[in-house]
């Protein structure tokens, strides 16, 4: 028994690091992961009907269907070191930031990555996880799972 509870513990935290390690990235393959990782832990089939970047330089808004909810993951896209007065170009890097939908779509991808000892319907009653202090690329954030209105929404958030 001992046994089956280590491994689950390290399959969790395999899981947590794997998403800690990609909130902040320069990498557009990490985002496409992440998103990914979202909607391989939905209940439903989501389809991608619009990828929102027309401000490109500040945000890319991942918005998918499955014909009756929405499903949104969205990325913060920021320059770090660069500055225009002394022509330095600076890295551009982007911070997996919010995901937002119906609670049994977004529950999920919660209970994997962020908080495994969450339970369904106490996290439903309470309308929040706790929130989880993170870090990534030496950066220090926290996540939080609240309800907002019709949705629920898991926000990541530096600090």
């Amino acid at each position: 028994m001992k046994k089956l509870l280590v491994i689950i513990i390290l399959i969790s935290n395999a899981a947590a690091a794997q998403i800690q390690e990609k909130i902040k990235t320069t990498s557009r393959a990490d985002v496409d992961l992440i998103v990914n990782l979202v909607l391989n832990e939905t209940t439903k089939k989501y389809t991608q009907v619009k990828v929102d970047s027309v401000k490109s330089r500040y945000y890319i808004d991942n918005q998918f269907s499955d014909g009756e909810n929405l499903l949104n993951v969205y990325f913060a896209k920021y320059n770090e070191g660069g500055n225009k007065d002394l022509n330095i170009t600076g890295s551009n890097y982007y911070r997996f930031a919010r995901v937002a939908g119906v609670y049994k779509d977004v529950f999920p991808f919660w209970k994997k990555y962020f908080q495994p000892d969450a339970d369904f319907l106490q996290v439903a009653t309470n309308k929040n996880g706790k929130v989880v202090q993170l870090q990534s690329n030496g950066d220090n954030y926290s996540a939080a799972f609240n309800k907002a209105g019709d949705a629920w929404i898991i926000e990541i958030r530096k600090y």
